[in-house]
């Protein structure tokens, strides 16, 4: 298959499912929209485990003189399986990702924990992943590991960088399914998730900062700036503000094991990533942002709509935000007071428009040239402004300057003293801040969103409070909040 072939999704047609029509997308970004391979599923009806025998006889390996599947092969088939067809329910291409180095499946490292209580090996799910493919059930892409040695001054003198292996359903292993009355978009009528942990055992990641790199084109396109990810660092849970971190995210993944969120696959655990490990003095002061570990995608990575039609403690979500959270901590740091107004409202160009250039801006180390990728898709997705080009409607150059002349503090952000880390770690530790005070003092699970909170719809009020006092506190101005509801959206601004 072409690298540029658009991959179509199949969904059934249902009188008592509602099923999305998701547009065809390309290979590469399916490949670059893939989620972890957990094994947080498990077979439990009639029709899912006689697909996996199914399975077991058809993706066998030589199984020698004894001549009966191992127990290891067995539980990584059931492990296995279920998650592929859940990624081949998904709109975003049905990829995943997981490692196939053999360390990567030692006791004890990241995401090998199991619903079933099993360890998956690297041999069973070696002989899982070669039978499914040999037999056509499944796609792989190779993933490759690059050692990098004398990285700047971290601790550590030897990292790896890479593509972890993808995997993804084939037609054939979904047909197989359907013949079983198994289909991928209801994948939770046939397999269960395992509870949430009240204690993992790596609730920190450290990162270095990304690197541009030129990606030469393809079949005579034009080349471009291609961004690489941050390398991961080893984390020192010795240090003694490590380990409180630490403990600060367990005790949050404890807190929010015990609550009713609904659909409960959209989170699994916290970690807390930690960003520029790389620089001079960094000492986990840079980003320090809580993320949403899902079975799959966490709600923060879904799309707006499912994520709004979620549920806790049974109630409809109500998301608290911090309006020009970023730009109030800059303006603040700088001493430079915010317009009267709404930042993000200004002639001529309109509000959303100015606030992704804001976000792109303040996201990164720079100045951008142009509109990120993800943003021009982005636009031309929203419902407002679907079909459109963000670049024929708004230009970036033009657009950057007049968002610069409304905003002049920015003027000068490439070479300002606060970076981007900087902004992310002081907003993070607010937030998470508000989180605790939330639900150790309250008892109202309140799941952060970046710059925002997702409550019950009840509790929102005081959501607010705890927010704008939690930001006050640690940013030392009062912030702006709104509070919206997916069911009836109203701002909201607390003083």
């Amino acid at each position: 298959m072409s690298m540029n072939t658009p991959y179509y999704k199949d969904y059934i047609s249902s009188k008592l499912f509602k099923l999305p029509i998701i547009k065809s997308i390309s290979l590469d970004e399916a490949i670059d929209m893939t989620w972890f391979l957990s094994f947080y599923l498990k077979p439990i009806s009639i029709e899912s485990f006689a697909l996996i025998k199914d399975l077991l006889e058809l993706a066998k390996p030589d199984m020698g003189r004894r001549n009966k599947f191992s127990d290891g092969f067995i539980n990584a088939m059931e492990l296995t399986v279920p998650m592929l067809l859940k990624a081949a329910g998904e709109e975003d291409g049905g990829f995943l990702y997981r490692s196939m180095a053999t360390g990567s499946f030692n006791a004890g490292a990241f995401g090998n924990d199991t619903v079933s209580g099993v360890s998956v090996g690297h041999r069973p799910f070696r002989n899982v992943i070669n039978g499914l493919h040999r037999e056509g059930f499944i796609e792989v892409i190779t993933g490759y590991i690059e050692v990098i040695t004398g990285y700047k001054e971290c601790a550590a003198s030897v990292f790896s960088k890479g593509v972890a292996t993808r995997f993804r359903a084939m037609p054939k292993l979904i047909d197989l399914a359907k013949a079983h009355n198994i289909f991928p978009e209801l994948w939770s009528f046939h397999f269960g998730a395992a509870p949430r942990p009240i204690r993992v055992a790596d609730p920190i990641l450290l990162k270095t900062g990304s690197t541009k790199t030129w990606k030469p084109g393809r079949n005579g396109e034009k080349g471009k700036q291609d961004k690489q990810k941050g390398i991961m660092l080893p984390v020192d849970y010795s240090l003694p503000h490590v380990a409180a971190y630490a403990e600060e995210v367990n005790d949050l993944t404890a807190y929010f094991a015990k609550q009713d969120i609904q659909p409960a696959h959209l989170h699994h655990r916290f970690v807390r990533v930690f960003g520029e490990g790389d620089k001079d003095g960094a000492d986990f002061s840079k980003g320090g942002r809580l993320y949403s570990h899902g079975i799959g995608k966490g709600y923060q990575n879904v799309k707006k709509h499912i994520r709004r039609a979620m549920t806790i403690s049974g109630e409809a979500i109500a998301e608290v935000d911090l309006r020009a959270s970023y730009l109030t901590i800059l303006h603040q740091r700088m001493g430079v007071p915010l317009p009267a107004t709404d930042p993000y409202d200004m002639p001529v160009v309109p509000r959303s428009i100015v606030k992704m250039w804001v976000s792109i801006t303040l996201g990164n180390s720079g100045f951008h040239t142009r509109w990120p990728p993800e943003s021009k898709k982005r636009y031309s997705e929203d419902e407002e402004t679907k079909g459109r080009d963000l670049q024929a409607d708004y230009p970036f150059g033009k657009t950057q300057r007049r968002i610069l002349d409304h905003l002049p503090l920015l003027e000068e952000w490439a070479k300002n003293p606060i970076g981007w880390g900087d902004l992310q770690f002081i907003e993070s530790t607010a937030v998470i801040d508000a989180v605790k005070t939330l639900a150790f003092v309250h008892d109202i699970p309140a799941l952060p969103l970046h710059d925002a909170l997702m409550v019950p719809e009840s509790k929102a009020e005081i959501a607010a409070q705890c927010l704008f006092e939690s930001f006050y506190k640690h940013v030392g101005i009062a912030p702006h909040i709104t509070i919206s509801s997916h069911r009836k959206v109203a701002g909201h601004t607390v003083h």
